[in-house]
């Protein structure tokens, strides 16, 4: 891919030496100005000195421009720079295409490919110039490699079919998953895949209530519902039913949709255009398919540049048969599909009938039920009474299209090795 320098060579040297910039709040405006001319679709510039965080300006997926950037700079960013004595990080980037900044022209460096119908892409962040820290931790040189692409006859493709690749590990969605199967078929490669999700969450009358609703408005909601094991389906025992959903609608409704960058907001935009096109898709196709609309569906308006971003509202729906697309696919947005049960059987039987497995939730005083509940559900991973809770050391991983095998402590460890039996025979 070609590269652009978007600071002179002269500073650029002096930061990936560490050593001390002068004037650093014109080099910081320099590197702004370029990048916007290099086509920088999402900027966020970070500012550190003594080890402490002086300013940061991003868009975060609203749209910003040139002279949004310029403006943001001027006002917050360069009185506050002219009081460090020197400039330790300076930029995270983001290029669309072939136009990615040069690593040797920052010490910090967030690098984003984004593949161009979804927006969506790898992020890495370099330090001190160059791969140093990993190589410093113990892994040999040229063990980690980065390789920027977008999939399909590209970088992505042509490293899953490659007979000089081992294995083949990948967190993603479902259908590239499926794709990369089919890469590595001919060459028979051990794959481990992280994959997507449609999570349900089982709520029996005998709940902690408040402590349940709070759960699942973040299991719901939480990173504007773009998190795989965010749950989308939500089944409530009947006779709580009614005073769940309307106290699920006023978590929702309190929400703070705005500025990712304000302390105050709870709920961010969507990563692209693409995305909310799809998720507001759903929304409309629930309506169609007959749900009831509990809050949101639609688009927040702010009346000043978020209004440029990819905002969607918080979405709860109601009233949908179990057949509903709407009730089967991923929409992986904040959103979720609340239905009612009658029985343990009944609330086991619904949340299993789902293609995916990743993961689930059981909230019950009842210590006995949840652990029997949990038992039965076919997924990799249930809460009880929380979720989001996990020792890094366990398991994790999904069945059916929510994936294949199981990382986490020795199960990663598993993957990344062979068992090799030898056996000696002994003389007599």
């Amino acid at each position: 891919m070609g590269r652009i320098h978007v600071l002179s060579e002269n500073v650029a040297n002096k930061i990936a030496a560490g050593e001390v910039v002068e004037r650093p709040a014109s080099v910081v405006k320099e590197l702004l100005e370029n990048s916007l001319d290099a086509g920088a679709t999402r900027i966020k510039i970070t500012v550190e000195a003594g080890g402490k965080k002086l300013i940061q300006i991003t868009d975060n997926g609203c749209g910003m421009v040139r002279d949004d950037a310029m403006l943001a700079f001027e006002r917050h960013a360069t009185s506050k720079i002219k009081e460090a004595e020197d400039l330790l990080t300076i930029a995270t980037l983001g290029f669309r295409g072939e136009a990615l900044p040069s690593i040797a022209s920052v010490s910090r460096l967030r690098l984003e490919t984004r593949a161009p119908e979804d927006d969506a892409g790898t992020v890495l962040e370099i330090n001190g110039g160059k791969i140093a820290r990993i190589e410093e931790a113990g892994l040999p040189a040229g063990v980690f490699n980065v390789v920027h692409g977008f999939g399909p006859d590209s970088a992505g493709e042509f490293l899953s079919a490659h007979p000089g690749v081992d294995a083949i590990t990948f967190t993603g969605e479902s259908r590239t998953g499926a794709a990369i199967l089919r890469a590595v078929a001919p060459t028979v490669k051990p794959v481990s895949f992280e994959l997507g999700g449609k999570n349900a969450a089982i709520v029996f009358a005998d709940c902690d209530f408040e402590e349940t609703v709070s759960g699942l408005t973040d299991a719901v909601f939480l990173n504007t519902g773009q998190v795989c094991l965010c749950a989308e389906r939500v089944y409530v025992e009947r006779k709580l039913m009614d005073r769940f959903v309307s106290a699920l609608k006023q978590k929702a409704e309190s929400l703070r949709v705005g500025w990712p960058m304000d302390q105050a907001t709870t709920t961010g935009p969507l990563i692209s255009k693409e995305h909310r096109d799809k998720v507001l898709a759903y929304y409309q196709l629930a309506r169609a398919e007959g749900a009831t609309v509990v809050s949101g569906s639609g688009i927040p308006k702010f009346n000043d540049a978020r209004d440029a971003g990819f905002y969607v509202q918080p979405t709860i729906l109601t009233g949908l048969p179990e057949s509903a697309r709407c009730v089967k696919e991923e929409i992986f947005g904040p959103v979720c599909h609340i239905a009612p049960f009658d029985s343990e059987e009944e609330a086991i039987a619904k949340a299993n009938d789902t293609h995916y497995g990743l993961a689930g939730s059981v909230w019950t005083t009842n210590l006995k039920r949840g652990h029997r509940v949990a038992e039965k559900l076919r997924v990799g991973i249930t809460w009880v009474n929380c979720w989001f809770l996990r020792d890094l050391r366990t398991p994790f991983g999904g069945m059916g299209l929510s994936g294949i095998g199981r990382e986490g402590g020795v199960h990663s460890l598993n993957f990344y090795s062979e068992l090799n039996n030898i056996c000696v025979k002994l003389s007599d």
